[in-house]
């Protein structure tokens, strides 16, 4: 199978599970949501009227619509054109960064929500978790090994690779990138463990278990970004460069997948949206 057969699978793909598959998921676990914590029994979980809601849901779906659209004529573009490397993995970067905007739109949302949540929660009496939040609190042990072992392993990578002296390649600067997420995504992680609790009635015990969720997408991406790198240059030293668009668009599936991941309710504790509800 061809390099631009293998694309345009892993391209239809990413379409279909990107701005179909999950947004239709996440659609259904608002309507969810709306159906069975209405603002008559969970009123604190509605700083504003219904209709609000159920129009972001509607906003979100449409956004989805479009941006599908979008990717089915690229796709019918490409086939109109000569397979070109850069071309082709260039539409895959851009279309994803396409994709995830919904989903960027709605965490704004979704915090401008629980700002206004704060601003009317003037429940006096509150409490806290006093006890002591740690790293391994919230990610295994494994997974803390596996990111420092991929990490040291991407240096040697490098600096194993340096004596091949090709031109095309970037060194070090590979390390400064991988480093610098690294960085990001631990200043995240420990925003999500020190950091203002952003709902005021959500109770510890979901806070600690979204921030594992967090500390284990973090992880898992930092690993995938990593062995996605070192793909990347091995794809370049083999002359195997015309497979890098399939890669990535593969790529962004798998970050797509581990994100969806984070956005689950199924143990979530909607009881303290109650009227009655005691302050957490």
């Amino acid at each position: 199978m061809t390099a631009q057969s293998l694309f345009f699978i892993a391209f239809a793909g990413q379409i279909l599970l990107i701005s179909m598959v999950f947004p239709q998921t996440i659609v259904r676990r608002m309507t969810h949501v709306l159906d069975n914590y209405p603002p008559s029994t969970h009123p604190r979980l509605y700083p504003r009227p219904l209709e609000h809601y159920e129009g972001k849901r509607s906003t979100y779906r449409t956004l989805n619509y479009v941006i599908v659209a979008i990717g089915i004529a690229a796709f019918v573009a490409l086939t109109t054109v000569d397979f070109n490397r850069k071309t082709f993995g260039n539409t895959a970067f851009w279309y994803f960064l396409l994709q995830i905007v919904p989903m960027l739109w709605i965490e704004h949302t979704l915090r401008a929500e629980l700002k206004l949540m704060r601003e009317l929660n003037t429940r006096s009496t509150r409490s806290a978790d006093l006890s002591p939040r740690r790293l391994f609190d919230v990610m295994s042990p494994a997974l803390f090994w596996s990111i420092v072992v991929v990490y040291l392993g991407f240096w040697v990578f490098v600096t194993w690779f340096r004596q091949f002296d090709y031109p095309w390649f970037g060194g070090y600067q590979n390390n400064l990138i991988i480093t610098a997420m690294n960085v990001f995504f631990a200043s995240i992680l420990g925003w999500q463990l020190y950091g203002k609790k952003l709902n005021p009635h959500q109770t510890d015990e979901d806070r600690m278990r979204h921030t594992r969720r967090i500390a284990m997408l973090l992880g898992l991406v930092s690993i995938a970004a990593t062995l996605y790198a070192v793909m990347t240059i091995l794809l370049s030293a083999a002359e195997y460069r015309e497979f890098q668009p399939f890669a990535r668009s593969v790529y962004f599936q798998v970050i797509a997948f581990m994100s969806f991941q984070v956005y689950r309710l199924d143990d979530a504790n909607f009881d303290v949206y109650r009227e009655d509800a005691r302050a957490t």
